[in-house]
């Protein structure tokens, strides 16, 4: 049975084993779909299991449980990516996008032990982010990359055709416009999705399009960076290690309505037309941050990249709006 406890209706639930690990149906009250329908982001349910044997049969009831629920709305571009332990650097990762005009994050939390449900609450209630919990490990001998390639599908048919663009990449990896193109967004005069439009037309690349993957290194261990909480990465992170090696790890941003499935996050498969290896040149590129000394010896920086200036302000400002709004100042009496 299962019982939800807000409208305090139970309703008979079906078990099925369609794997090792048990299926249950619950059939959802109508007044609670009808509260989802208008907005609401979770419901409460608590299992009533029964028991039987030859003398009686005993009901034990479980803890009530949250379960959130996944709004399918409408957007013009969004990101997917796959996550794992990440609250100390995915605000400045969801807020440099949103500063580019990304309207929706679909995060794929593969077994994070850091509460990040709790952590991106704020995110949560603003439908800013949706949160998929993703707890599965590959099977033995097997790459943890099939894991990945099961939640780029799954975001693919769940999701994608709500979305007009997808974005498929990692949350140490910011997608840069170049500058005449940053002018036009951060002056409100066009839009990403009116700049991916026009740039890569889908009569012509039905698929979508792929850009270069630039190494940026922070010259710092990574416990150094998560501690420096009042700089954000684009003031940590802005050395250049030579040669840069942007082609072996390019990103996507897809059509997803018109792309049947993803099996590499780095190319869309043969038959799947998009437009391949794109840089500054033509609208941006992706730069790709590391932690650490990457490539480089001692000390030794080749040169600096300031072309994320323009950003720093503004982030800080929306970072330290987003921490003020998760732990509030105490209010003085």
């Amino acid at each position: 049975m299962c019982y939800f406890p807000w409208s305090n209706i139970t309703t008979v639930g079906i078990i099925n084993y369609p794997t090792s690990e048990p299926l249950l149906t619950c059939l959802l009250p109508e007044i609670e779909l009808l509260a989802i329908q208008n907005g609401r982001h979770h419901f409460n349910i608590s299992l009533m299991i029964k028991y039987e044997n030859k003398i009686n049969e005993t009901f034990v009831s479980s803890t009530p449980k949250q379960v959130r629920v996944y709004h399918r709305t409408e957007y013009a571009i969004s990101i997917y990516t796959m996550i794992r332990n990440k609250r100390n650097e995915i605000i400045d990762w969801i807020e440099y996008h949103r500063m580019i005009g990304i309207g929706h994050f679909y995060l794929y939390d593969n077994l994070s032990e850091d509460d990040i449900h709790i952590f991106l609450k704020y995110y949560l209630d603003q439908n800013i982010v949706t949160i998929i919990k993703w707890p599965f490990k590959p099977i033995q001998n097997e790459h943890w990359n099939m894991i990945q390639s099961a939640s780029m599908n799954h975001v693919l048919k769940n999701f994608g055709p709500f979305n007009k663009w997808m974005g498929y990449f990692d949350t140490d990896e910011y997608f840069q416009l170049n500058n005449t193109n940053e002018k036009l967004i951060l002056s409100g005069k066009t839009s990403l999705v009116e700049l991916l439009e026009q740039s890569f037309p889908e009569t012509k690349f039905p698929g979508g399009v792929q850009f270069y993957n630039c190494p940026i290194s922070c010259f710092l261990s990574e416990n150094e960076i998560l501690s420096s909480r009042h700089l954000n990465i684009f003031q940590k992170c802005n050395s250049i290690v030579e040669p840069r090696d942007c082609y072996t790890r390019r990103k996507l941003f897809i059509r997803p309505r018109n792309v049947p499935f993803m099996q590499n996050i780095h190319a869309l498969e043969s038959g799947i037309i998009f437009s391949p290896n794109n840089g500054l040149s033509n609208l941006g590129q992706f730069r790709h941050y590391h932690y650490g000394i990457i490539g480089a010896k001692g000390d030794q920086r080749d040169k600096f990249d300031d072309s994320m200036k323009n950003f720093i302000a503004n982030s800080t400002q929306r970072i330290s709006l987003f921490y003020r709004a998760l732990c509030p100042e105490p209010k003085i009496h």
